[in-house]
């Protein structure tokens, strides 16, 4: 099974490594978001099967994996929350019984 991935900022960055995760059998670009709609467009095109989300925590809240691809000072508010939303699921998947 492929390892579902968000890409979070689809300018040069993060529009190369969705090109290289959609040649890749182990990940699926599953989850796409940026700021800026043409670049949005643009991921569209070239992966219609994704879901392009309305913001980096709905793209990130579905994804086995996130990739950031932001300005500095974006990534370290966009690194905390995938963060959290990773280890909540980790966590729930685990089947612990205390959520």
């Amino acid at each position: 099974m492929a390892i579902r991935t968000a890409i979070i900022g689809l300018g040069i960055m993060g529009r190369r490594m969705l090109e290289h995760m959609l040649t890749h059998p182990a990940y699926d670009p599953a989850f796409l978001w940026d700021p800026n709609p043409a670049n949005m467009a643009l991921a569209r095109d070239l992966a219609p099967g994704s879901v392009l989300a309305d913001s980096a925590e709905a793209a990130m809240a579905g994804a086995d994996l996130v990739y950031l691809a932001l300005l500095a000072a974006l990534s370290v508010t966009s690194a905390v929350q995938a963060a959290d939303a990773l280890t909540i699921d980790a966590h729930r998947d685990a089947n612990c019984g205390c959520c």
